[in-house]
């Protein structure tokens, strides 16, 4: 395959980045989400926004993203779809810009259920259960992460 000419996003980087996130907020012995200080808190909330900000350009050229790099985008959904459904102090400390606020209350209004499961289709699509859980991107830690700040869905 030949590498497009101007990538969508520095998928290498967002990956690290993830990587980080999970690192930083998952327990490496038992892999739950640890009891986060205020500067750990403050970090999270940092790395949120700068994936989002990432996450904002990879959903707007989702089809070219897609061919890209198909985990990293799927994730990346996954990831912006998260962050909707938690309460935003636990996203950003500062006030979220308004283009991402508006992005957040559009995927927030969506029925997480309908829509993870939409993307983890997606996923599984591209690749067995086992291999994405293994792959480099840290999608369910990272998923593990958030999910402790969001709402409890519905029964």
């Amino acid at each position: 395959r030949r590498a497009l000419p101007s990538p969508v996003v520095d998928w290498p980087q967002l990956r690290d980045l993830f990587a980080e996130l999970a690192r930083r907020g998952l327990d490496s012995r038992t892999g739950r989400p640890v009891t986060e200080d205020a500067e750990t808190a403050a970090w999270r909330r940092t790395a949120q926004m700068q994936i989002l900000a990432l996450a904002a350009v990879v959903l707007l050229k989702f089809h070219t993203a897609l061919v890209e790099c198909p985990i990293g985008t799927a994730t990346m959904s996954l990831f912006a779809l998260s962050l909707a459904h938690m309460p935003r102090e636990e996203v950003s400390e500062e006030p979220i810009p308004r283009h991402f606020d508006l992005m957040l209350s559009d995927l927030g209004r969506r029925p997480f259920i309908e829509f993870a499961a939409r993307d983890v289709r997606l996923l599984l699509d591209i690749a067995p259960l086992q291999v994405i859980a293994a792959a480099e991107w840290s999608t369910f830690s990272v998923l593990s992460i958030c999910e402790r700040f969001m709402a409890p869905l519905p029964a």
